[in-house]
């Protein structure tokens, strides 16, 4: 047996990336859902992995003194294996550009009771 590791096409690379891109944004998604969560940005560097999630309320991610932010860095760490995630917070600029946005503050509002066309003028 040769002792020389068996190298992974560069295909088979380039889709297990995307799938953990994939899996990483389906996470904060699930548990960043009721803090405004509206997307993320996941970029490769020579350090380890950055993801910029773009929120409506940034304060209600990053927690008192960043714990939210390290929780949520160490989870992706063991739960994903991300080597060393580095987690910024942005806030959007123009809310009603995003749609995800938009119909979740509707369906907040018709939880309430407020009727749907009210809801939607009050976004």
């Amino acid at each position: 047996m040769s002792t020389q590791a068996k190298r992974i096409p560069v295909y088979k690379k380039i889709l297990m990336d995307n799938v953990k891109k994939w899996m990483i944004k389906e996470f904060l998604e699930y548990r960043l859902a009721k803090q405004g969560y509206v997307d993320c940005d996941i970029l490769r560097t020579p350090l380890g992995t950055r993801i910029i999630i773009y929120t409506e309320r940034p304060s209600r991610i990053i927690g008192r003194k960043g714990v939210i932010v390290k929780e949520l860095a160490n989870t992706i760490a063991t739960k994903l294996g991300v080597e060393n995630p580095t987690i910024d917070v942005t806030p959007i600029q123009s809310p009603e550009y995003y749609a995800k946005l938009i119909a979740n503050r509707i369906a907040w509002a018709m939880t309430k009771g407020v009727k749907f066309r009210r809801a939607a003028l009050i976004t």
